[in-house]
């Protein structure tokens, strides 16, 4: 067998295996409990500082509030960034420094 057509075969074998073993993983999101240091404002993304530390909101984001009823169970009403003052208790479902969700306690 011609040694080029080997080493070429070979070559054209391993490219092809790089190119179907690079797959796009997907992004995954983990939720994190803080305490709002700043509130909301806005520099071309709005930023929240949760622990001291700045995240930006996506558009997409989902806000609730967390209400306990009379029985003791705990249900969620949509909020606004009203919501989001200093010092409030949050849980956040945050990809790197970007908010998707965001319950305030």
């Amino acid at each position: 067998m011609n040694p080029k057509r080997t080493i070429l075969f070979g070559v054209l074998c391993l490219v092809m295996l790089a190119a179907v073993g690079v797959q796009p993983a997907p992004a995954r999101t983990i939720w994190q409990d803080g305490v709002i240091t700043r509130g909301p404002w806005t520099e071309r993304h709005l930023h929240l500082e949760i622990n001291g530390d700045l995240y930006t909101l996506m558009p997409e984001v989902r806000i609730c509030r967390m209400e306990t009823n009379s029985t003791g169970g705990v249900q969620e009403q949509p909020a606004s960034l009203t919501a989001l003052a200093q010092g409030r208790q949050v849980k956040i479902r945050v990809q790197g420094r970007r908010i998707y969700e965001l319950l305030v306690f």
